[in-house]
This record gives structure tokens, sequence and C-alpha cells, in this order.
């Protein structure tokens, strides 16, 4: 279901920003690598293992291809994590670095436009602490354009919640093709 999601929010995304044909875009997925490394981490390790899944398409493909090309490239760069080896190599890359933290700022100088979709969606969000059921879970407050939060409803009905941030007059469209393209 997340690979849908993620793919029709990339989408709708592209074309609300108007991209060109040759312009691409990339979409940013946290996964877990936990599960996937070989040798697995000891039982007691605590960190986070987080990996990232980037397909890229140009403005012409989004545009021009149905749902199911953009799912598609999601499933199989998401498939890529689940091979040890690319694992260990992105690994590798990284330690050969001399500035690790140029590298996640570097994502700000890219010259298409990044989507970074996280699912809450098996994120408990009903947890009592003593005073009842939470008001309100979800974003603090919106970040850096191309976040977006896929999350359960809290009406329990099924329905999911996106939360994205994006330029204001991308958003209007951005609401527009999300629902006419359903």
């Amino acid at each position: 279901m997340f690979e849908v999601v993620a793919g029709h929010v990339w989408r709708c995304t592209s074309m609300a920003c108007g991209l060109a044909k040759d312009q691409e875009t990339k979409l940013y997925i946290a996964v877990d690598g936990r599960s996937r490394l070989q040798p697995q981490l000891l039982p007691g390790y605590f960190g986070n293992v987080l990996f990232t899944a980037a397909p890229i398409a140009s403005g012409g493909e989004m545009q021009s291809n149905p749902l199911k090309f953009v799912v598609r490239k999601i499933h199989d760069a998401i498939a890529r994590t689940n091979d040890d080896n690319y694992l260990k190599s992105a690994l590798d890359y990284l330690e050969l670095q001399p500035d690790i933290i140029a590298i996640s700022l570097g994502q700000r100088t890219y010259r298409c436009l990044i989507l970074c979709v996280t699912s809450w969606i098996r994120l408990p969000f009903d947890a009592d602490f003593g005073s009842g059921k939470p008001t309100h879970m979800g974003p603090g407050g919106p970040t850096c354009e191309g976040k977006c939060l896929v999350m359960r409803s809290p009406e329990n009905d099924g329905s999911l919640l996106c939360a994205i941030l994006l330029l204001k007059p991308h958003m209007h469209l951005f609401a527009k093709i999300m629902y006419d393209g359903i």
C-alpha cells in the first residue's frame, strides 16, 4: 500500500510543481536496514539503521505514464535495499567521505525536485498516559519543502492523512491533482 500512496503523492507533486519533461525528480524513502543487513546486528543495538531508497524519474515520465509506472520505480528502488551487498556498498561509500555532514547538507544543492515520503501508518497514536486519548498526533510543524508524512486518520475509518509541505502556488494545484486523479 505504501508504494501506491507514495507513488500517487510523488506523481501529483511532480505535476503540481510543473516540472519540465527533462527535469529530474527524486523520491527519498527511509528504509529500515536492521533486518536487511547480514550478519544481523547484535540484539542489544539500540541505534537507527536507516538507508535511503531513491528512485529517480523525469517530469516527462511522471506526466505521460500511469501510476503503475511510478509504483514500479518505487518498488524496484526499495527492492535494491534487500541486497546486503548494496547496503554494505553504501556503508563503504560513507566511510570514504571526509565529511559526512556535507553529504546530508548536499541535498539542498540538487537541481531537481526532491520529495521525501515517510509512513507513520504503523505508528500508534492512541497511547493513554493517564489523561485520556491524545487530541492530536502529527508533525509539530513544517520543516522544509518536499517533506511528506502519511499517517492513519484519527477517525479510525481506514482513511489516510497526507501532511505535505509545498510552496503555496504548488499546494493548491497539488490538492486539485491529488483528488481529481483518484
